[in-house]
């Protein structure tokens, strides 16, 4: 049952049982008796998208013999453009991973700072108030040096790998 159709506007094979018409050009067969026999005409463009697959017609450029130099240079060229594009992605990646650990250590810090029971402070006269613990604030302080240090470290290494993709071209 699976009987494939050659379209008579376009060549394209396709499967009669699953398609009436050609999904590439829209080509129908049954409704075209003309067509059918064998007779080329002018159809319309198609009403879905299959054009957009199409291969692109082939270009001046492309149909001139290269030389194996060319070739090779434009070999080197993709693969100088695939590691400065590694390099781009894997500054993205050290940024990522950098941020995580350092925000996870301020975190730690600031929950700890967090959790420390305040200090009662018992006078005669005025009686008993909370105090902020001073290990808290120490805590806090050192959270405070933590995040500005990990920004620095993190944004110093993802430079550093950043600076491994740069081209003549860039400014950085």
């Amino acid at each position: 049952m699976n009987e494939k159709l050659k379209c008579e506007s376009c060549n394209f094979s396709y499967r009669a049982d699953k398609n009436e018409r050609c999904p590439y050009c829209g080509w129908n067969p049954k409704a075209d008796p003309d067509l059918a026999k064998g007779m080329k005409v002018k159809t319309q463009k198609p009403k879905s998208n299959w054009s957009q697959f199409a291969p692109p017609a082939p270009s001046k450029a492309s149909s001139q013999p290269s030389s194996p130099e060319s070739d090779s240079a434009t070999i080197a060229e993709l693969i100088h453009a695939q590691n400065r594009t590694t390099a781009a992605v894997r500054s993205l990646a050290v940024f990522f991973f950098y941020n995580l650990f350092w925000g996870a250590i301020v975190g730690l810090l600031v929950l700890i700072a967090s959790a420390l029971p305040p200090v009662r402070d018992c006078d005669f006269y005025d009686g008993c108030t909370n105090a902020t613990n001073p290990a808290s604030i120490f805590l806090l302080v050192l959270a405070a040096i933590a995040a500005i240090a990990g920004i620095w470290i993190t944004m110093a290494s993802a430079i550093k790998e950043l600076r491994a993709s740069r081209t003549t071209q860039t400014f950085m």
